[in-house]
């Protein structure tokens, strides 16, 4: 999934990450790094593992559906036609 920056940053899960991450690097300078900083900072050293990780598609996909309904629809033949 390719997303601008500006996309990303109408995702509330991302906004948390950046707000986190805003915060532990503000205590590491001992100031307020601002959100404009931590949100470019972010992108460029995270972004793309946290898309990876938290956009990959997970459980069912079409393949394991159809996978899944070959199977049922196998195993209701042999329990309607098979003696």
């Amino acid at each position: 999934m390719n997303m601008t920056q500006t996309e990303l940053l109408k995702d509330r899960a991302i906004l948390k990450e950046i707000e986190r991450y805003k915060w532990l690097e503000s205590e590491k300078a001992g100031h307020d790094i601002g959100f404009e900083k931590a949100s470019r900072d972010w992108m460029n050293r995270y972004s793309r593992e946290w898309m990876k990780y938290h956009r990959q598609p997970r459980g069912l996909t079409i393949a394991t559906i159809l996978e899944k309904a070959r199977q049922l629809n196998h195993f209701q033949f042999n329990l309607l036609f098979k003696k």
